[in-house]
Order: C-alpha cells, then sequence, then structure tokens
C-alpha cells in the first residue's frame, strides 16, 4: 500500500511537497479527531447504558424487597399504573413514602413526618378510592 504522501502526490500533481505535507498533517489530525469523536461517544454510551442498568436492577430490588417477585407481570404492572394515577394525591404518597422507608430499614429523612392515623388510614384504602 502506498503512503499516504504519495497518494497525494498522485491525486494532486500540481501540489509542492510543502503542500503535500501540509495536507497530510491536516488527513493525519482529522483522523484523530475523528477517533477521539468515536471514544467519546462510546464512553457517553456506555455511561448511559451503566446508568439504565442500575436504575433496572434497583427498581428490580425493590419488587424484591416487596416480596412481590412472585406476581404475574400484568397484576404487577397494573398495580403500579394506579400508583401513577395517584400521582396527585400527596397525602396517599407520603404515606406510601414513610411505609417504604420503614420498610428498607432507613431512619427517618427530613422528608418522612412520623405516621399518623391520616397516613394509616391512606395506606389502608385500596386504589382509586
Amino acid at each position: 500500500m502506498a503512503s499516504l504522501t504519495s497518494q497525494f502526490k498522485e491525486k494532486y500533481p500540481h501540489m509542492t511537497d510543502k503542500e503535500i505535507n501540509q495536507l497530510v498533517k491536516l488527513h493525519n489530525r482529522e483522523a484523530k479527531a475523528k477517533e477521539q469523536q468515536r471514544k467519546l461517544r462510546a464512553k457517553a454510551s456506555k455511561r448511559k447504558r451503566k446508568e439504565r442498568t442500575k436504575l433496572l436492577c434497583d427498581l428490580g430490588g425493590l419488587v424484591l424487597k416487596s416480596g412481590l417477585e412472585n406476581m404475574d407481570r400484568a397484576t404487577l404492572l397494573g398495580a403500579l399504573l394506579a400508583i401513577k394515577k395517584s400521582e396527585g394525591d400527596s397525602a396517599r404518597l407520603e404515606a406510601w413514602k414513610f411505609a417504604g422507608t420503614e420498610a428498607m430499614g432507613e431512619k427517618e429523612s427530613k422528608e418522612v413526618k412520623k405516621e399518623t392515623s391520616t397516613q394509616s388510614e391512606v395506606i389502608q384504602k385500596p386504589f382509586g378510592q
């Protein structure tokens, strides 16, 4: 295989050696820049995959922690969709957060208040009521 310099000399016979050398340097810089771009994109893609994998593992861990791993997927998804519909019910969300915090064994955080009778009632209510 012919060198890059000789390839450029054949392609551009009107150019001087100095111009050919400059063209080779520019070509090499461009190739290096493209390789750096490829590596950066691959690194970002790998980081994004790792973040998604961690999220999926964390969510799967929550399913295991709740003891729902044997529930059929359609039922579990239906329950999650009902939770999604309850996003506007702050009392219910706070009660679930409190129960979840206790189940995870975490100490009471600033956002989680001590359980009140209202929170207990909200936990006991079926979805959609």
